[in-house]
């Protein structure tokens, strides 16, 4: 996505600057989780948390062309707007857990049973068992090429 920003006239910077605000941190915000609402005049608004864990409210207007929006402005959010956006952002994680297919709450939570019970010889073995696993092979894969390399795997699991 394109991101512009609104600059100001008086100094020919992002106006988001005059409020502590990094391009960066907006970035973050509109392509993270979070909230997204109709604003004044028929802007956006886009509630979300940058990596560093600033809480950021970005009033934004979508572009004519869909994979483009123009940054008027951001502030960093405090107080009751935040702590309930962070209320809503747990609860919202909570009810819309999605497993993969076969897996449910009760087997997620067998698995963490398993490996936060596991000592550290228990550890040991099962990491060498895997290691020496017939029909699996152990390589290394330049990390950008990783994303292609698991998507071949899937390809190939599904027929």
């Amino acid at each position: 996505m394109e991101i512009r920003f609104y600059e100001d006239t008086e100094t020919g910077l992002p106006h988001i600057y005059q409020h502590g605000i990094t391009e960066a941190e907006v970035w973050q915000v509109l392509h993270g989780r979070g909230e997204d609402f109709p604003a004044r005049d028929n802007s956006r608004m886009r509630v979300g948390q940058t990596a560093a864990g600033r809480y950021l409210q970005v009033i934004y207007v979508p572009d004519e062309d869909p994979k483009s929006v123009f940054v008027i402005t951001a502030y960093e959010v405090r107080g009751k707007a935040k702590t309930a956006f962070r209320r809503r952002q747990r609860k919202t994680t909570m009810n819309e857990q999605k497993f993969p297919p076969g897996w449910n709450e009760e087997r997620v939570r067998q698995v963490i049973a398993h490996y936060e019970d596991e000592t550290e010889d228990e550890q040991f073995a099962e990491i060498e068992a895997a290691r020496e696993a017939e029909g699996v092979t152990i390589m290394a894969v330049p990390t950008e090429l990783v994303p292609d390399v698991q998507a071949l795997i899937l390809r190939n699991r599904n027929g």
